[in-house]
């Protein structure tokens, strides 16, 4: 358990009690192979007969009669099955959620959620058996199609939740009260809530934590308090094990970036995904910052107008995420360029003449930006390319979305190996407000003013922006790591690939987005 000051609460299994022995039969391994057994569905309250299949692809039942009725449930949309009353009232989850104490029956039920565009759509889907011992034997099986047992590597049964309950939209505990804790019993998935009291608390609990108790931590959160655990967990003396275990959120945030880049936008999807989800190699952006400092991060960083909107739209957090629309207009109306200097060494470039390592010595590691001096004088020597130019806008980018409707990259990917540098230069309010049109589906960063870069390793050197009132003072403006304000100064920032694990849904399919133009200056 975790000790000191910490308002935390365990819960056990709920289902443990609901679970019978099943005699001979092995459901761990049953389960791993194809099953097919014949059961009615119910449909409009009628009984249709046909059987269903559990296999790793997914559950699918097929009529006898009534072929219309076919239907499947792939991998990471159901989360949990309960025994069911022929009365039973599915319409909102407060009404599934009373199911657990149902003793076991003929009848069960399948609870999931499907997306309609970016909202969760709860659905069911309700079988009844010949009888009570039938109805258990196929409700283990589905139980462990939708969360593997514990002898199959990678099972979700033990999370650590953090939230703050004065944050942002202050919505963290209401959605944690009335979505997560629900679905988490249902499905059966123990957890520990810890409710962080003060700024950086979630990087003190991540800095001591006893992460072998957990099979995945997660915050209910924007991406600030991920941030804040990441950067814990990865200062810790065994960072390299207690990376392993994965990481994941569930969107209670106005820019909610992650969650939209793994396909999971609303706290429904994102708990179905923490209960049933895989996990995946995510790279993660290492900064070292003017005062020599390491920041680790996984959205961006960023100068220029969106870490001015980012920043400066603090003031309309009661706003949601409209705040950062409503500020992006507000800023537009008096578009701002900044003076700076960026070298990056292209993904693709020959790196022979470095020293670079693909094990992780340390988390702080840097391969290539520690061997120049700052600032850069003089020309830099190959595979470095650098350009001094007047921008509005500067991203280094590892993820696709950087708020719920801004789609930064739609070529970046969770474990590309790369960072997505884009850049604008000097462009008129009408050009930016093209961007701005076209964010949400990603369609500007094919613009000819819009420079995009596959690179391995990136050094920001921000000269600021000159006053028209007075020429003699200049503004460095905001340096944005995640959404967070960073020292300003020059910033040194490489990638370390995979270096931390993600719960992302197992239907998650990131090749759907090729990467079909990066251009160069």
């Amino acid at each position: 358990m975790l000790e000191g000051n910490l308002s935390s609460v365990v819960f056990d299994n709920p289902l443990e009690p609901l679970k019978s022995a099943l005699g001979e039969v092995s459901v761990k391994q049953a389960a791993l192979t194809p099953f097919t057994k014949e059961i009615s569905f119910i449909s409009a309250k009628q009984s249709i007969p046909g059987h269903i299949s559990i296999t790793k692809e997914g559950i699918s039942w097929n009529s006898t009669t009534v072929s219309s009725k076919n239907f499947e449930i792939p991998p990471g949309v159901a989360y949990s099955v309960l025994y069911t009353q022929s009365d039973s009232n599915f319409k909102n989850l407060q009404n599934c959620h009373k199911c657990i104490r149902n003793a076991p029956s003929t009848r069960f039920t399948i609870f999931g959620f499907g997306k309609d565009n970016r909202k969760a759509v709860p659905d069911t889907w309700t079988f009844t058996c010949s009888s009570v011992k039938e109805a258990e034997i196929l409700v283990e099986k589905i139980r462990d199609f939708l969360q593997p047992s514990e002898a199959r590597k990678g099972a979700i049964r033990n999370i650590l939740l953090l939230l703050n309950p004065a944050s942002g939209t202050k919505r963290a505990l209401s959605i944690y009260e009335k979505i997560v804790l629900p679905m988490l019993e249902m499905a059966g998935v123990q957890h520990t809530l810890i409710k962080t009291e003060r700024p950086l608390h979630a990087k003190e609990i991540a800095e001591t934590y006893d992460y072998k108790q957990y099979d995945a931590a997660a915050t209910i959160s924007g991406d600030g308090l991920l941030h804040e655990f990441l950067n814990g967990v990865l200062a810790r003396d065994d960072w390299k094990e207690a990376r392993t275990t994965p990481i994941g959120i569930i969107p209670a945030g106005s820019g909610n970036a992650l969650a939209m880049s793994v396909g999971t936008p609303s706290p429904e999807l994102s708990t179905v995904n923490m209960i049933t989800g895989s996990t995946r190699p995510f790279d993660i952006m290492v900064t070292k910052l003017a005062d020599d400092s390491i920041r680790h991060s996984f959205v961006m960083a960023t100068w220029g107008y969106v870490a001015d909107v980012d920043i400066e739209s603090e003031k309309l957090r009661w706003a949601g995420p409209a705040r950062l629309t409503i500020y992006a207009l507000l800023r537009l109306l008096n578009l701002r360029s900044y003076e700076g200097k960026i070298h990056y060494i292209p993904y693709d470039a020959p790196v022979d003449s470095l020293t670079s390592s693909d094990e992780h010595e340390d988390s702080t590691h840097f391969a290539y930006v520690d061997k120049v001096s700052l600032p850069v004088q003089e020309k830099l020597s190959e595979p470095w390319i650098s350009r001094e130019c007047s921008l509005s806008q500067f991203f280094a980018l590892n993820i696709p979305w950087i708020s719920t409707d801004f789609l930064a990259c739609k070529h970046s990917r969770l474990n590309s190996g790369y960072i997505d540098l884009i850049w604008i230069e000097k462009v008129s309010s009408g050009k930016y407000f093209q961007i701005m049109l076209e964010s949400a589906e990603g369609g500007y960063v094919d613009r000819d003013f819009v420079n995009h870069i596959r690179a391995r390793a990136i050094i920001l050197e921000p000269i600021g922006r000159v006053s028209k009132n007075n020429p003699s003072q200049v503004r460095q403006g905001i340096l944005d790591v995640d959404g967070e304000v960073v020292i300003p100064g020059p910033i040194r920032i490489e990638l370390q690939p995979g270096l931390c694990q993600l719960v992302a849904p197992s239907w998650l399919n990131e090749s759907e987005n090729t990467f079909t133009n990066s251009k160069s200056p």
